[in-house]
């Protein structure tokens, strides 16, 4: 039974803990304040020159009730990254986590060895120092670790950040929306079939210890291999890509390399999916007409894979080159 005498100590109790997280929110921005430049929601890192910057992966407790995350300089997530078209920007990354990480560009258009695949692993106490040429539209985009079988756990404790690239062309929209370039898949120097095997992703060990069974969970029937190159891709060329989801739908990402979606489930794309893009919700079958405008060597190929986090750590990638 609640009586007044509770209600009354609940609402105390309630007033101190909301005091306490105005104090809190309070300090916290007033520290940020002294050591970032905030300016409209974006926090800005101090820079040692314009096309540098300096992150860090770190384990951080906050406050109110302790908790452990990640973050790249910061308790949790990453500063905003502004980018320009046609800038050659050096990227600083020191990993000062007890695990191995990586950082990968999401959506950003750069060589494989810059990339930040799972292949470029940067350990404990160490530093990578990719430079980023950027030549792409205006576009948002975020870098996030890529680490094989520890990707999910490192995304959700905090180590994520945006990236928005500038292209000069980007400043207000335009009075009339311009339709997409004209598809042409006769283009296509090829054509791929790929199936994404849904499964259990607990079943990983098992099937590692069974290579001859199909992968409950994976691509082609196969569970991702560090060691395999799966699809070796032309410079300069444009294949089509069809993708066919089993089980349930699959966000399914390429890196290096931007498509068109010529039709999913057999119909053309709906108006705001017709642009370039880097993922594409598969429910049943999409058809992508892809371009390959990065090159990839096979120490350092580019990944495909599902984006959701749990089954690309199951195995549900592969990897290709671009030469």
């Amino acid at each position: 039974m609640i009586t007044h005498c509770s209600l009354r100590a609940f609402a105390l109790l309630r007033y101190k803990i909301s005091v306490s997280q105005r104090e809190f929110v309070r300090l916290r921005r007033a520290r940020l304040r002294r050591r970032y430049r905030v300016t409209y929601g974006i926090v800005q890192m101090p820079m040692p020159s314009p096309t540098s910057y300096t992150i860090s992966a770190t384990v951080c407790t906050v406050a109110v009730r302790p908790t452990r995350t990640y973050g790249y300089s910061s308790p949790i997530l990453g500063p905003v990254l502004r980018l320009r078209r046609g800038d050659r920007v050096q990227m600083i990354v020191h990993n000062a986590v007890h695990f191995p990480t990586t950082v990968h560009w999401h959506g950003l258009l750069v060589p494989g060895h810059s990339d930040g695949g799972p292949q470029q692993g940067i350990n404990p106490g160490e530093t990578w120092r990719p430079v980023l040429a950027v030549d792409q539209p205006a576009a948002t985009l975020w870098y996030h670790p890529h680490p094989h079988h520890d990707t999910a756990r490192q995304i959700y404790l905090g180590l994520a950040g945006l990236v928005i690239v500038d292209d000069g062309d980007d400043h207000g929209l335009p009075s009339v929306l311009v339709d997409p370039m004209a598809m042409d898949p006769s283009v296509a120097v090829q054509r791929r079939q790929f199936v994404l095997n849904n499964g259990i992703c607990e079943q990983r060990t098992r099937m590692s210890e069974h290579p001859d069974m199909p992968a409950l969970i994976g691509i082609n029937g196969k569970v991702h291999d560090p060691k395999r190159i799966d699809v070796e891709t032309r410079l300069g060329t444009t294949e089509i890509w069809e993708i066919l989801s089993v089980g349930m739908p699959h966000p399914f990402h390429i890196h290096g390399a931007m498509f068109r979606i010529l039709s999913l489930d057999g119909k053309p794309p709906p108006e705001h999916l017709a642009g370039l893009k880097d993922v594409v919700l598969v429910e049943d079958k999409a058809e992508l007409l892809v371009s390959f405008t990065r090159p990839a060597t096979r120490e350092h190929p580019f990944m495909y894979h599902c984006h959701i986090l749990e089954h690309e750590d199951a195995g549900m990638m592969g990897q290709y080159t671009c030469a």
